[in-house]
């Protein structure tokens, strides 16, 4: 599964939009590198979900799947990696460049 960009399902995101942001997370690889090379002055801004909790894995996203329980499963791991990784997604949200 890729990611294409500018546009995804969801919309495009302009740079001001991202720019407004301390902490920008995403849960693939692919799309943190996205990020980076459309708007490489975001670096030090972009990481994986993972990265917060201490693991570079990839929480694969379900957007393409029809399955409830590709859903359920992307859920629970998103929510492991938020709890997980809570402190540090707040230090970083709350201190830019930190």
């Amino acid at each position: 599964m890729g990611w294409t960009w500018p546009v995804t399902a969801r919309g495009p995101y302009p740079a001001r939009l991202l720019d407004a942001f301390n902490l920008i997370l995403s849960i693939e690889h692919s799309q943190k590198e996205a990020l980076l090379v459309e708007f490489p002055h975001l670096e030090g801004k972009v990481f994986l979900l993972g990265e917060m909790a201490g693991s570079s894995s990839d929480v694969e996203d379900p957007y393409d799947q029809h399955r409830m329980a590709d859903y359920e499963a992307a859920a629970r791991e998103i929510s492991a990696f938020l709890l997980l990784g809570l402190e540090k997604i707040l230090h970083l949200a709350s201190h830019p460049g930190a």
